[in-house]
C-alpha cells in the first residue's frame, strides 16, 4: 500500500498507473484486518497510526483527483476518483477508531463547505461520488468485515440518512445538468433508500427529476440508457417508502408520480426500453403495497 499511494501522489503518474493503484488500495482495504495476527497471507494488518496515516493520504488524494478530473475533463481521472471514493468508503467501514455515528459528518466536513483548498466543482464531484458509493460499500458482501462492525456502521449511516438527503438535494440544485454528477446523485439516492428511512427528509426535487429522466423521449439524445436505469432505480426505491406512511404530502407525491408514469407508459412514441423501465417501477410499487408489513411505527398506515 505504501507503493500504491506513492505512485498516486506522483505528478507524472500515468493514467493506467493511477487507476490500477487506486483499485489496488480499494481491494487491499476490503481485505485488511485490525489485529496483530492475520488469518490469511493476503490480508494486510494495520496499526492504529497506519490507519490514520492511510486516511489522511487517501483524503488528500481524493481531493487532488477530483480537482484533476474537473480541470482536465479526463475520464481516467474520474475513474481513479471513483476507486479512491470506494477506498475511502471501505476505510470508513473498517477503521476501528472511526466512530460509525461520525462517518458521514466527517466526510461532509472534510469535502464540503469547510474545505477551503478545493474549488466548488471538485467539492460537488467528491461529495457526489462518496455519498453514492459509501452506502453501497457498507452493504457489499465483498467487504471483509466483522458482522458487529458492519451493523454499527449501517446504524450510523441510517442515523445520518436525513442529513444525506438534504445534502443530495443541495447537490442536485447545484450540479448544472452535469450528467456524471446527476448519475452519482441518482445512484446515491437508490443506495440509501434501499436500507434507510428517507421519508423524514424526502428528496422530492431529485425524485421529480428522476421521473422526468425515466419518461424522457429517446429522440432527444439527452439521457443515456445507464442514466435512465439509475433514474428508474432511484424512483422505485424512493417511492416505495411513500406507500406505508400516513403523510398526505408523501402520499400526494406517490399519486402524482404514479399518474405520470401510467400516462407515459401508454404513449405510442415511447421506446420499449422506456416502457419496460416504467413497468418495472409500477410493478415494484404494486408488490410493495401487497406484501405484509410489520407495524412498529405510529406514522405507518397498516392498510396502505
Amino acid at each position: 500500500w505504501h507503493a500504491a499511494l506513492s505512485i498516486l501522489e506522483l505528478e507524472d503518474a500515468s493514467e493506467a498507473e493511477s487507476v490500477f493503484c487506486a483499485r489496488t488500495i480499494h481491494v487491499l482495504l476490503r481485505r485488511c484486518v485490525a489485529k496483530e495476527a492475520r488469518t490469511q497471507a493476503s490480508h494486510a494488518v494495520f496499526s492504529d497510526d497506519e490507519w490514520h496515516t492511510l486516511r489522511d493520504r487517501i483524503f488528500s488524494l481524493t481531493r487532488a483527483y477530483s480537482i484533476k478530473a474537473i480541470r482536465t475533463k479526463s475520464q481516467h481521472a474520474r475513474t481513479t476518483l471513483t476507486q479512491l471514493a470506494l477506498a475511502t468508503s471501505a476505510l470508513a467501514c473498517k477503521m476501528p477508531s472511526w466512530e460509525p455515528m461520525g462517518i458521514v459528518s466527517t466526510l461532509l466536513s472534510t469535502f464540503g463547505q469547510n474545505d477551503p483548498s478545493a474549488p466548488t466543482d471538485s467539492k460537488l464531484l467528491c461529495l457526489c461520488a462518496l455519498l453514492a458509493l459509501l452506502a453501497q460499500e457498507a452493504n457489499c458482501r465483498d467487504l471483509s468485515i466483522h458482522p458487529a462492525r458492519r451493523e454499527c456502521v449501517l446504524d450510523g449511516l441510517k442515523a445520518a440518512s436525513s442529513d444525506v438527503m438534504k445534502v443530495l438535494e443541495h447537490l442536485a440544485l447545484s450540479c448544472q445538468n452535469d450528467a456524471s454528477l446527476i448519475s452519482y446523485i441518482l445512484e446515491a439516492l437508490a443506495s440509501w433508500a434501499e436500507f434507510s428511512n428517507i421519508t423524514q427528509a424526502f428528496p422530492s426535487v431529485i425524485v421529480d427529476g428522476a421521473v422526468q429522466i425515466v419518461c424522457s423521449s429517446e429522440g432527444d439524445g439527452q439521457h443515456s440508457s445507464t442514466l435512465k436505469q439509475r433514474a428508474a432505480n432511484a424512483t422505485r426505491t424512493s417511492l416505495s417508502q411513500c406507500i406505508w406512511y400516513r403523510s398526505e404530502n408523501l402520499r400526494g407525491l406517490l399519486a402524482q408520480h404514479m399518474a405520470t408514469l401510467r400516462k407515459h407508459v401508454m404513449m405510442h412514441n415511447k421506446s420499449s426500453e422506456t416502457r419496460d423501465l416504467i413497468t418495472e417501477i409500477l410493478s415494484a410499487l404494486a408488490m410493495e403495497a401487497c406484501r405484509e408489513k410489520e407495524i412498529n411505527d405510529r406514522d405507518v398506515n397498516p392498510y396502505a
